[in-house]
């Protein structure tokens, strides 16, 4: 669903505004202030502010009257991403508050890459995750194409995305498809298996399995529109399935070693002690949705 400068992004990003980038004991937490502060560097228009338990929303002034609902999606796929990555509230992915950018137009999204990230834009990209020295920001824009995608809808999956990479670590590279389908899997959970969409997904999942003939087909599938649906289903599997307890040794075995080198993804699930060979016919067997 997202194509990022994936490490890039994950990695501290500096940036100096009021409040942040002074030497302090205590580190930076996002406020309402700073999101505002961000929001007019972008020249992005009229914007509103809203703050929950979890997450500083900031919108487009004519989806103020959405923002309560938003921030509480949002909550609802962090809080069910924390879980399977080992997180609760007493030790949550990051200090403080995720501040998180709803940026409809395009235009609007390039610019808070631009002017606030200090980079440009990828073509396919439609959200971003990364920190502003210690405080977690994300944006996300709507994704044009055959299935057009809401912006709060990419921020839903891109949170839960960034709980994943909280948990691998901000140095570690990892395949974009790991962060990617665990969103989409999560998202999947929120929505629940009655969901239309889901079963749509689900569906699809199972018609393309059968041309699945080793695990590398899975996040290798040349079909953009089904591969990352196998993907996600493969996530899903791995988070919500049979190795669930293992699934953030996976995620973590990722981490480089001293030499700098990261395992493939076949290695990172020895290291987990999840047999790869294993898996196609395990998965293709568990995935929901069959009769």
């Amino acid at each position: 669903m997202m194509k990022n400068a994936r490490l890039a992004l994950f990695c501290t990003l500096i940036f100096s505004f009021s409040g942040i980038g002074q030497e302090t004991t205590t580190k930076a937490v996002a406020t309402t202030a700073m999101a505002a502060d961000l929001w007019k560097k972008m020249n992005a228009g009229p914007y509103h502010v809203h703050e929950s338990k979890k997450i500083i929303l900031a919108v487009p002034k004519s989806m103020e009257s959405k923002a309560r609902d938003i921030a509480a999606n949002l909550e609802k796929h962090q809080e069910a991403a924390m879980k399977p990555m080992g997180f609760d509230e007493e030790t949550p992915p990051w200090a403080g508050k995720i501040m998180v950018f709803i940026l409809p137009e395009r235009e609007q999204f390039a610019g808070f890459v631009r002017k606030v990230e200090k980079r440009s834009p990828m073509k396919e990209e439609n959200s971003s995750f990364g920190y502003l020295e210690s405080i977690p920001h994300l944006a996300a824009t709507a994704a044009k194409g055959k299935e057009p995608v809401p912006a709060e809808v990419e921020a839903s999956v891109e949170i839960s995305a960034a709980v994943l990479r909280s948990r691998a670590g901000q140095k570690t590279p990892l395949p974009d498809w790991i962060p990617d389908g665990f969103g989409r899997a999560v998202r999947w959970k929120v929505l629940g298996g009655n969901n239309k969409s889901v079963q749509v997904a689900r569906r699809k999942v199972l018609l393309a399995s059968k041309n699945v003939k080793g695990l590398g087909d899975l996040w290798n599938y040349s079909d953009t529109e089904i591969g990352p649906l196998l993907q996600a289903s493969l996530m899903e599997y791995l988070t919500f399935g049979p190795q669930a307890a293992k699934v953030t040794s996976f995620v973590k075995a990722f981490s480089p070693d001293d030499n700098g080198d990261s395992k493939s993804p076949e290695q990172a699930l020895e290291a987990a002690m999840i047999i790869p060979g294993q898996i196609v016919a395990s998965w293709r067997s568990w995935i929901p949705g069959q009769k």
